[in-house]
């Protein structure tokens, strides 16, 4: 999410308050317990259980299931998520298990019907760009949030399937302080960034 939809609006507040430094730190897919006195604001996605901050959800996170031609053409393409316990699965730490919908209607009723699949993972990696590169490479299958494989599908590097099962999506948070006096600063970030990113909706995942 930091690289591919907040920097360039951290470039964005940086540009047009050139007076304010921006520290960056703790850069991890993997969720943490963070204090408001550590931090002056958090993204964070997910559910946030954490009643210490406050939250403004920003967006949602979707993933999709991706992998380059070459390879579907050399394994075949899953039609069914059952179908990629026969694969190689390229997983980003910690998101071992992978969670498939599919919504149906029969008889005007609709229902959905969730598979999970945890199967062995051929790689793991906490860095969502390296699992994208080497679904790039023919290395296997991925579950990666739309906005960071859509340049990959956009010019044919990867390959979407069984579109018609999707991930459960995710909440996205900015977290910030609820309580007690917000720096003029912090505060004008904070208004920037949301604003921003609720004139951009929708915003789009994973972790």
């Amino acid at each position: 999410m930091l690289t591919y939809q907040l920097m360039p609006l951290f470039n964005a507040f940086l540009a047009q308050y050139p007076d304010i430094t921006l520290s960056l730190t703790h850069l991890s897919n993997q969720h943490h317990d963070y204090s408001p006195e550590q931090y002056d604001v958090v993204f964070r996605v997910g559910q946030q259980p954490d009643s210490s901050f406050a939250a403004a959800k920003i967006g949602e996170s979707q993933r999709i299931l991706v992998a380059s031609p070459s390879y579907l053409a050399q394994y075949g393409e899953p039609a069914h998520p059952d179908d990629l316990n026969q694969h190689a699965r390229l997983a980003s730490v910690p998101e071992f298990e992978w969670a498939l919908t599919c919504d149906t209607h029969e008889n005007n009723d609709s229902a959905s019907q969730t598979v999970w699949i945890n199967s062995p993972v051929k790689m793991a990696i906490a860095d969502l760009n390296s699992i994208k590169q080497a679904a790039i490479h023919s290395l296997g299958i991925a579950s990666l949030p739309n906005y960071v494989v859509a340049d990959a599908l956009q010019s044919g590097q990867l390959a979407t399937m069984m579109n018609g099962w999707h991930s459960p999506p995710r909440p996205i948070y900015m977290l910030y302080q609820s309580m007690g006096y917000l720096p003029a600063h912090v505060r004008l970030f904070i208004d920037f960034m949301r604003d921003s990113l609720m004139k951009q909706r929708p915003v789009t995942e994973d972790e």
